[in-house]
């Protein structure tokens, strides 16, 4: 149901930028085949496809999927709450806006208390 949030502006920008990543990396390293452009836009769009499903599964490799699956549905959770990257949390590690569910930056919360059971 996350697409409800999804504007068409957003979608058309996503593939731009697919696009002119592409034809950045063919003007420097040469000219791609077809199958070449087809294979990666496949993949892209199936790891963006799976970033939005709710896979269970628990073993190599598809932990990490789940887990990388399950950190995006926190940007969804709170569209400020980081994790902006689409293929991979690294550029999110690296420019600070990975969020575990706490929060990040100036929107990190600190955890609620902890209280004991009396």
């Amino acid at each position: 149901m996350d697409s409800a949030y999804l504007h068409p502006i957003e979608t058309c920008l996503g593939i731009a930028l697919y696009g002119v990543t592409f034809a950045a990396l063919a003007s420097v390293l040469g000219d791609f085949h077809v199958i070449t452009a087809i294979t990666t836009f496949v993949a892209f769009s199936a790891i963006n496809q799976h970033n939005h499903d709710l896979m269970e599964v628990d073993h190599f490799p598809f932990k990490y999927l789940k887990y990388m699956s399950d950190m995006h549905h926190v940007h969804h959770a709170r569209f400020i709450g980081g994790n902006f990257a689409t293929i991979s949390l690294l550029y999110d590690w690296l420019f600070g806006t990975y969020d575990t569910g706490n929060g990040w930056g100036k929107h990190k919360r600190s955890p609620a208390p902890q209280t004991e059971a009396l």
